[in-house]
């Protein structure tokens, strides 16, 4: 499955694609702490593969790649 992530200025959107199915889709506010939480319980309940990110907040996007 491929995860998806558009990072915005206030609020963080993930989708989860089996081939061009949205499987799931979730969403926090655009904190670390928050989408660390939102990715613990997403690898918990699917088996993802594959991950792109989108984002316009460059301290969020270094916390996702570590």
């Amino acid at each position: 499955m491929l995860l998806a992530i558009d990072i915005g200025n206030t609020n963080t959107a993930v989708g989860i694609f089996e081939g061009k199915r949205l499987k799931g889709r979730y969403s926090a506010a655009t904190d670390p702490a928050k989408i660390r939480l939102l990715l613990k319980k997403i690898f918990r309940t699917h088996r993802i593969d594959n991950a792109i990110i989108s984002s316009v907040v460059p301290k969020a996007t270094k916390t996702l790649e570590k």
